[in-house]
């Protein structure tokens, strides 16, 4: 597992963390788009024009929820100022577990 996450993608979730923008996040994934097979996940939230800005990626190989509460783990610890009262996810019931209790 790898996740990313730029110096900019950090003072993009300070600042709009700040503001009040990041009360919803979203997460999205792509899988077996390559001949690895790695799934690509993507968190993302609203600027202030409301459009979707990339705050952390992950790459992984595995579809389960153990990543996704890792990935989420991770993102939360270098940025506690992000604490979402929603998080919206494009999966089935699988990945809900790794983002239970995250906000």
């Amino acid at each position: 597992m790898l996740v990313i996450q730029s110096p900019w993608q950090r003072t993009m979730v300070r600042q709009l963390a700040a503001t009040g923008h990041l009360d919803c996040v979203g997460m999205d994934a792509t899988f077996q788009v390559t001949r690895y097979r790695w799934g690509l996940h993507a968190l993302v939230g609203p600027d202030t024009f409301g459009e979707a800005v990339p705050l952390a990626y992950c790459i992984t190989s595995s579809e389960t929820w153990e990543p996704i509460t890792k990935f989420l783990d991770v993102v939360k610890g270098a940025n506690p100022q992000l604490s979402p009262r929603v998080i919206v996810i494009d999966k089935s019931s699988e990945p809900w577990g790794g983002a239970r209790g995250w906000g």
